[in-house]
């Protein structure tokens, strides 16, 4: 059996994380006026602190999206640091 994908595995990576680990993520988007998919991804890059400026090809588009879903699993990752060797 063949599946058709509508959306790129970045999207839908970037997607699943935030709908599964990010609440808050889903609030910001939620109070956007404008639901185009181009300001959700400036309001997540905002929240992943990345500075996004000028114009962006598809594969640009995509390796932002990849980009933030790594540092959406940072920021739910726990770092614990000792003095072990």
């Amino acid at each position: 059996m063949s599946y058709h994908h509508y959306f790129e595995k970045e999207l839908t990576d970037l997607q699943a994380e935030v709908v599964e680990h990010h609440p808050d993520v889903l609030a910001i988007l939620a109070s956007l006026t404008d639901k185009d998919i181009y300001m959700q991804i400036s309001a997540i890059a905002v929240h992943c602190e990345i500075i996004l400026h000028g114009d962006y090809l598809k594969e640009d588009i995509l390796g932002i999206c990849k980009k933030m879903t790594e540092k959406l699993i940072e920021k739910r990752t726990i770092h614990i640091y000792t003095d072990l060797p």
